[in-house]
């Protein structure tokens, strides 16, 4: 008997977080829709799962670091992608200050992100 109220008390406890959990402002993130959801059956969150993106800051020196974004063509980035995105980024820093790409310094390459936006990003 007692084992049967522990269990009946906790399906109340995860009903009772997963009504919390749905009536959050969380729940229509695709973020946190991902795991729940497919693109197929959301209904709350038209268009699917949000776009996932690569991001990576160059600077060099004393220059303004600047934060290049690109979206990614799959959930998991291949190696050859994610290089080919560092390379441009790195290129479009270097001409863009007039410097060699020799003097870029690359920054956490991060992908699966969110799209970054404010001053001093740049999507190539």
């Amino acid at each position: 008997m007692l084992g049967e109220y522990q269990f009946n008390t906790a399906i109340s406890e995860l009903m009772k977080l997963s009504n919390a959990l749905n009536d959050a402002d969380c729940a229509t993130s695709p973020v946190y829709r991902e795991g729940r959801d497919s693109p197929t059956n959301s209904s709350k969150y038209q268009g699917g799962f949000m776009a996932l993106y690569m991001v990576q800051p160059m600077s060099s020196g004393t220059l303004p670091k600047k934060t290049y974004y690109r979206k990614q063509t799959s959930t998991h980035v291949s190696h050859d992608e994610s290089g080919r995105f560092t390379q441009d980024a790195k290129s479009n820093y270097a001409t863009f200050n007039h410097i060699p790409e020799s003097k870029v310094v690359p920054g956490k390459f991060m992908s699966g992100q969110g799209k970054p936006s404010g001053s001093g990003t740049f999507e190539i």
